[in-house]
């Protein structure tokens, strides 16, 4: 007998709602180039006016690259622009860098003189290539003349910003902009993005619950959990949509009493909402994530494998987490408190679940519509008291 749900077909399910989102449309965006030195760059980095987004990229330069673009700086090679998004914050002018980790991340460690991979390999930084005429140097080591020449390298900036004057449009616009214009090996994942456009509290909440023995316990199966921020949009995502279950039952279509917060039928706009007004502190995120910390623990007791679904003969499990079905349990165990069945009644619940098209329709089809959620979350408390 066929899978119930098995890995292509949660995928597929999970694609689409990945697939909503706000209509692509001409942007309202201005950009502009400058210059600014080598010494400018760290300079504003140690100031806290070029910020470093709390992401870190799959990709790490290994020592040889490294050591061949402190020498094209040595040699007076162009290099490729730093892309930053500009935001003003109490009057001030902050640079996120969207583009250019790696480039300025190398500076600094040739200037410290330490390059590091990892927390395993550390090593003194120095030029190794034998036919160069800095074989040998390290920062420290090079002549006046150019260590002056390193320091004023000049690097070109591309700045842009939105004129988009609603501050929540902005930032959802921004998590598309920071997509597109990266320019890495490797696409960013929507949660990357959110994690470099809403760094602050919330996300660092929500990294600390991910590390939790329960989450661990219950996503243990799922070898791509830890891939691309996965692990912290399944958290948001239960989060987001548990205050989403609460405001719809009140016939509320926001997440606070404001015109400006519209619910959407896209996951990743409603996950960027949610980041976006915990961070301005209109939302009690601090309570909603110490739920979703507390359903998680009662979860992992309860069925440590409740979060992924099994074949209709129960032979077969999925290795891949159901993100519609974990969702829909999570705010079931914040609801509930306890369950009075055992996790053999889940199994069988999964089963019958599918078994009946109208109860399967609201986990495959518009899985995203706030409907759906509360009758997912209303068919499974019901049979879970």
């Amino acid at each position: 007998m066929e899978d119930l749900l098995n890995l292509e077909y949660v995928d597929e399910v999970q694609k689409e709602e990945e697939s909503d989102g706000v209509e692509i449309a001409r942007y309202a965006i201005t950009s502009y180039r400058t210059d600014r030195s080598v010494d400018n760059l760290i300079k504003w980095k140690k100031q806290g006016k070029l910020f470093v987004p709390k992401f870190q990229r799959d990709y790490v330069w290994k020592y040889k690259t490294c050591v061949k673009f402190i020498e094209s700086i040595l040699l007076g090679l162009p290099i490729p622009d730093i892309f930053v998004y500009k935001e003003v914050v109490e009057g001030n002018e902050k640079y996120h860098l969207i583009d250019g980790f790696q480039r300025i991340s190398t500076i600094e460690d040739f200037k410290k003189g330490i390059w590091k991979e990892g927390t395993s390999l550390e090593r003194k930084f120095k030029i190794t290539n034998k036919q160069s005429k800095w074989y040998g140097k390290t920062y420290e080591t090079l002549s006046d003349e150019d260590k002056e020449y390193f320091d004023d390298y000049i690097f070109s900036l591309t700045i842009f910003d939105s004129s988009e004057k609603s501050e929540s449009k902005k930032k959802l616009y921004m998590t598309e902009v920071f997509e597109r214009i990266n320019t890495g090996s490797m696409k960013l994942s929507e949660q990357e993005v959110r994690n470099a456009v809403y760094s602050g509290e919330v996300l660092d909440k929500i990294k600390t619950i991910t590390e939790t023995e329960s989450f661990k316990s219950l996503t243990a199966r799922d070898s791509s959990i830890l891939d691309r921020k996965k692990n912290e949009e399944i958290v948001l995502r239960f989060a987001t949509y548990y205050l989403a279950y609460l405001r719809h039952l009140d016939g509320k279509n926001n997440f606070f009493d404001s015109a400006d917060t519209l619910f959407s039928s896209s996951k990743n706009e409603m996950l960027s909402n949610f980041l976006y007004y915990s961070n301005k502190a209109a939302i009690d995120y601090e309570n909603i994530l110490e739920q979703v910390k507390i359903a998680l623990g009662l979860i992992s007791k309860f069925d440590n494998q409740a979060f992924y679904a099994r074949s209709r003969d129960n032979t077969k499990i999925s290795d891949k987490v159901h993100e519609i079905l974990a969702e829909a349990l999570v705010i079931c165990a914040i609801e509930l408190k306890s369950f009075s069945k055992d996790a053999t009644f889940l199994e069988e619940l999964k089963e019958k679940i599918w078994g009946d098209e109208t109860s399967k329709e609201t986990f495959i089809v518009s899985t995203t519509s706030l409907d759906n959620v509360v009758k997912r979350v209303n068919y499974i408390k019901e049979r879970l008291r």
